[in-house]
């Protein structure tokens, strides 16, 4: 899957990355999981780059996907996203969600829960004011509108 916003390009992860995600997160396991797994299309993982740079390449800043959420039961997908702490703070995670989240009704999504980012406290501001709301301790959700205009309602889903 590949998403085109204002300011990145979110494409997929292929094993090429590796030595380049290894480096960014310092994390041979966490560059593994993103790298070595096989999902359903449904359930996309994207490299967030900065395309265009001045040596006319993409450099990598972080990562974002949508996972299984089995634990709710309800369909809800599961948001991850991560972003290198020197692009922090910067617009790029929202802009990368927003990327996400325009995709995700027409993948039949309906629900989207964000739970280890809720821990953060940047991110959980973040993810509020793009309406998501608690649903438990350290668990945001977000319910898809059905209907065209805002593309987003912030109803309550159940977590169970």
């Amino acid at each position: 899957m590949f998403i085109r916003s204002e300011r990145l390009f979110l494409r997929p992860v292929w094993a090429e990355d590796r030595d380049e995600l290894v480096a960014l997160t310092r994390d041979e396991l966490t560059a593994q999981a993103w790298i070595g797994h096989a999902h359903p299309p449904r359930y996309p993982r994207c490299l967030i780059t900065l395309p265009d740079q001045a040596d006319g390449g993409a450099h990598v800043i972080g990562t974002i996907g949508i996972g299984q959420c089995d634990r709710l039961g309800d369909g809800a997908a599961a948001l991850h996203l991560w972003v290198a702490p020197e692009r922090r703070r910067q617009g790029f995670g929202k802009e990368a969600v927003l990327a996400v989240l325009a995709l995700l009704r027409s993948l039949g999504h309906d629900q989207i829960v964000a739970r280890h980012i809720a821990a953060s406290g940047p991110a959980r501001q973040l993810l509020t004011k793009l309406g998501f709301v608690p649903t438990g301790p350290m668990q945001l959700a977000l319910r898809l509108a059905p209907a065209a205009g805002n593309p987003f309602d912030a109803g309550f889903c159940h977590a169970a």
